[in-house]
């Protein structure tokens, strides 16, 4: 008798707990999760903290969230953290009454992007595991990465373009003759440049900055084109990812040297939420100098999606039609086409210089002038 009464209360307790826990389970548990930093540079390491609280007196014997991850963001292994098919994060928690928990983990960003995180699914049960129960919960968070920055030196560069008057009479070679202030001393600045009486103010080293004479100002166009058909997907998205590296690399060199620097391409930019019938417009950057300036650029090209709003040539075609003049065009292309050098030609007689900057070897052999025709 004794040993059916032990039973019976057994499933008793079991039910009850199931009662419990399947409508209280879920009941004041929050949860958040946020990037230690708003953005970094591809390559580089970030943090991703969760915060999960239980706010009642109820424990939770175990809760797991789940969220879909880009593939591209690298988790560090670790306890309690588990990573399927490099796309979804999975994190299991124990939680007592009214208990707090932040879980970190190490991420590595191996390439530029926008990564945006809504939902994460959190799944919990009872004591025993009779019962599992499932909720949506919003817990937004967001990530930019920047594409990589590469030192000037290391831009394939042709050495005719190095010489020409584009990268060295326009923009690489300061005026002496013109003094815009001074800056802090750099590794290859020239002891001759050296402003003693500034160093003496400022405690540190300081030279001279001079100033360019040309007028004009810069921009950097990444062509998205592969191939005359847009209706095609971008296939070389590697090529396009490098390119948009180069953007930035000289940017970040034309900018840091006080030149006025804008860019654009035919892609367009990634916005949450966006329904896919919304016409894509294209992405222009008009000329400024600063630090301010180049990371609204970085943050612009951290959005960039490897697709296009339209082709090159009808890209260029806004220029023309804004009669855009006294501009240094600077086009990062691994394809260029005849309806593209039409509208180059129309640029130019409008007093603006354009230049080439190869993705392929094929491209650099035929010259800075000509891409395939």
């Amino acid at each position: 008798m004794a040993l059916h009464t032990f039973i019976f209360t057994v499933f008793v307790l079991i039910a009850l707990q199931c009662v419990i826990f399947s409508n209280f389970v879920f009941k004041n548990i929050s949860y958040k999760r946020f990037f230690s930093k708003p953005a970094v540079f591809a390559g580089e390491k970030v943090e991703l903290k969760e915060m999960i609280e239980n706010d009642k007196i109820l424990p939770v014997p175990w809760v797991r969230l789940a969220s879909r991850m880009d593939p591209s963001l690298i988790f560090k292994k670790q306890q309690n953290l588990n990573v399927e098919s490099d796309e979804f994060l999975s994190s299991l928690f124990s939680l007592m009454p009214y208990q707090k928990i932040i879980r970190t983990h190490e991420v590595t960003c191996l390439r530029r992007g926008f990564f945006h995180f809504q939902e994460s699914q959190v799944t919990s049960g009872d004591l025993v595991g009779l019962i599992k129960k499932y909720e949506n919960v919003q817990a937004e968070s967001s990530l930019l990465v920047y594409p990589e920055i590469l030192p000037f030196k290391e831009l394939p560069i042709p050495s005719h373009q190095m010489q020409g008057d584009f990268f060295v009479k326009r923009w690489i070679v300061e005026d002496p003759f013109i003094n815009a202030g001074v800056r802090e001393y750099e590794a290859g600045d020239s002891l001759r440049s050296v402003n003693w009486n500034a160093s003496a103010r400022a405690q540190t080293m300081q030279v001279n900055k001079k100033d360019f004479t040309a007028d004009y100002r810069l921009m950097i166009y990444v062509n998205f084109d592969c191939d005359e058909d847009i209706r095609l997907p971008v296939n070389e998205t590697d090529l396009i990812e490098k390119a948009i590296s180069y953007a930035a690399s000289i940017a970040n060199y034309t900018t840091s040297k006080g030149i006025s620097t804008g860019f654009g391409c035919n892609g367009y930019l990634y916005v949450p939420g966006e329904t896919k019938d919304v016409r894509k417009k294209s992405v222009r950057i008009e000329p400024r100098t600063g630090k301010i300036h180049f990371n609204q650029i970085l943050k612009t090209m951290a959005k960039l999606k490897i697709d296009r709003s339209m082709p090159f040539h009808q890209f260029l075609k806004e220029d023309l039609d804004h009669n855009r003049t006294k501009t240094d065009y600077l086009f990062i292309s691994a394809f260029s086409s005849v309806k593209i050098e039409k509208n180059v030609r129309l640029l130019q007689r409008k007093g603006n210089t354009v230049d080439y900057l190869w993705m392929t070897e094929v491209n650099r052999a035929i010259g800075p002038e000509r891409g395939t025709l």
